[in-house]
């Protein structure tokens, strides 16, 4: 995404504080301000199976 690529989204897992990885949906996408690219801004939802 920082590279030009665009907005992202994903399925990936967190590790957790008891060691067990949780599913998670996450999406990232450019902080753009008045001197270019400033960072990023990511959002992380819980995934939940269908």
């Amino acid at each position: 995404m920082l590279r030009g690529e665009g907005d992202m989204r994903f399925a990936t897992q967190l590790l957790t504080n008891e060691g067990a990885l949780a599913p998670v949906d996450a999406a990232i996408a450019r902080l753009h301000g008045i001197y270019g690219t400033e960072g990023a801004v990511i959002v992380v939802t819980s995934y939940s199976m269908p």
